[in-house]
């Protein structure tokens, strides 16, 4: 979650992206068509490393996250990933049922605040600001 992915991203991850020496993950074949180098916090790393070693299922198939059932050997799909952050949300102290799309509204539309109000733990209210666009 802390990276911001996209689904679309998070199935295209393959084990060479992972620089683990720099700390660094690629991403290939994003919306804006080219590749970025992103740091990989340190908290994420170790949740990949975990899986890698402990969940990830053998297999010769060079993604990252893999299907745990048939078909093996193939990467997961856009619709698991979405299924596994609604999973995760209860125990993030979120209501399952949040949308799943975190894009705002379009620049200089009534709709476009700078924060974002998303309901959190215990009632709380979470902001989340989104970064002026790039011009």
């Amino acid at each position: 979650m802390d990276l911001g992915l996209r689904s679309s991203e998070v199935v295209k991850l393959q084990l060479d992206d992972i620089n683990w020496a720099d700390g660094t993950i690629k991403l290939v074949g994003t919306k804006s068509g080219r590749a970025d180098a992103l740091p990989l916090p340190s908290e994420t790393g170790a949740g990949i490393a975990a899986y890698l070693h402990e969940e990830r299922p053998a297999t010769s198939n060079r993604a990252i996250f893999v299907r745990h059932g048939a078909p093996y050997d193939e990467p997961i799909t856009t619709k698991s990933v979405k299924r596994a952050v609604l999973a995760g949300y209860p125990r993030c102290g979120y209501p399952a049922h949040l949308p799943m799309s975190a894009h705002p509204a379009p620049q200089g539309s009534p709709a476009s605040p700078r924060v974002t109000k998303i309901p959190g733990p215990a009632g709380r209210t979470v902001s989340s600001e989104w970064p002026a666009p790039v011009r």
